[in-house]
């Protein structure tokens, strides 16, 4: 009988053993930027939280961004669902949350997203953004633009999906590269060949000037500020694990 009690109390010890193997040791999140690895400067922080703050209030979707020093001897996979599941991104019964993680030194990421905003993330479309806004710049120790712009891709794609727009520095940058187009350029050399002794100053004044106001008015100033007062956590979602990873 002692025989088989001990075998009993052997097996439950190993059983809550694997389990706590398992069990990460999470930090507590402190809003929608967790700069963990402190690899972000303050404007990042300010813009990235605006953005989760804005994209939150107009389409009730998380996107929470955490940096840490490494993920040790883990699976980032099973670290960043387990932070997921853990913290509760997104909205309970709606699951629409997004975990942006970055390992810094394990130079890795992992983008998980919720059963809700599966349909609009799905991984091709992740794994473009990773391709496109974040490794190249993480290559060259870019944290704050590989960051900064992979989470603007995401956001703009789900405000999109929902029919809003997102009012922030992205719209800036994108007006400015469309506002000078190469049929302006052709018209500037132009009017610099054949008419600078007389309208040099008032073409280029009218032109840039026109452009700054459009953008100044369309955009409102930018992102603002966010979050106000302390973090309450979030809306208790949970994942199935679906998104990419990558390393660089």
């Amino acid at each position: 009988m002692l025989k088989y009690q001990i075998k009993y109390f052997l097996s439950l010890f190993l059983i809550l053993f694997a389990f706590s193997s398992f069990a990460y040791d999470m930090p507590k999140p402190v809003g929608f930027v967790n700069d963990f690895a402190h690899i972000m400067n303050d404007k990042t922080i300010k813009e990235l939280t605006a953005l989760s703050s804005e994209l939150e209030q107009k389409t009730g979707v998380e996107l929470v961004v955490v940096t840490v020093n490494s993920v040790g001897k883990n699976d980032i996979f099973d670290y960043s669902v387990e932070m997921f599941q853990k913290w509760g991104i997104g909205k309970k019964g709606k699951d629409n949350g997004i975990l942006f993680l970055i390992s810094k030194n394990d130079r890795k990421l992992r983008i998980d997203t919720g059963y809700g905003v599966e349909g609009i993330l799905p991984d091709g479309l992740l794994g473009r953004i990773r391709d496109k806004y974040i490794i190249p710049y993480f290559k060259k120790g870019d944290y704050d633009s590989g960051i900064l712009n992979g989470s603007i891709a995401i956001a703009t794609t789900v405000a999109k999906s929902k029919g809003v727009t997102l009012n922030g520095k992205f719209q800036a940058r994108r007006a400015k590269r469309k506002a000078f187009s190469l049929m302006d350029l052709i018209l500037v050399i132009a009017v610099l060949i054949f008419f600078v002794p007389y309208i040099f100053p008032i073409i280029f004044g009218a032109m840039f000037g026109s452009y700054r106001s459009d953008w100044d008015n369309s955009l409102g100033g930018g992102f603002g500020d966010g979050f106000g007062g302390g973090f309450g956590g979030f809306g208790g979602g949970s994942t199935g694990g679906g998104g990419v990873g990558g390393s660089w």
